[in-house]
């Protein structure tokens, strides 16, 4: 079989539109994981339990004495981080039951 240039044309500008679309979903997904640690829709279920479970707030009430960023179990830099309780994406001003301080002189875990 043999293309014709028009229908060669016409296959390669279908290819490209369908990367395109592909990428472009791609970056969404991306942006959507990186807004999770400020939208609880974008959470699974088993992680909205374990921030219910922890009593999660995305402010905490103790300001920044005790708060994500300065927790042990805190990693990342910013204002979105991850929780090794939590087991994903956290505010870096946040706060649950399970905060613990980062002993003077010692690395975050």
């Amino acid at each position: 079989m043999y293309l014709t240039r028009r229908e060669l044309f016409e296959v390669g500008a279908d290819s490209v539109l369908g990367l395109s679309v592909g990428l472009v979903s791609l970056a969404v997904g991306c942006s959507m994981n990186e807004s999770a640690c400020v939208d609880p829709e974008f959470l699974s279920t088993p992680e909205r339990s374990m921030r219910k479970f922890q009593s999660y707030v995305n402010r905490s009430p103790h300001g920044t004495e005790e708060n994500c960023g300065g927790c042990q179990f805190f990693t990342g830099e910013g204002a979105c981080g991850r929780c090794q309780i939590l087991a994903g994406p956290v505010d870096a001003g946040g706060h649950c039951d399970a905060w613990a301080g980062i002993e003077v002189g010692k690395e975050p875990a």
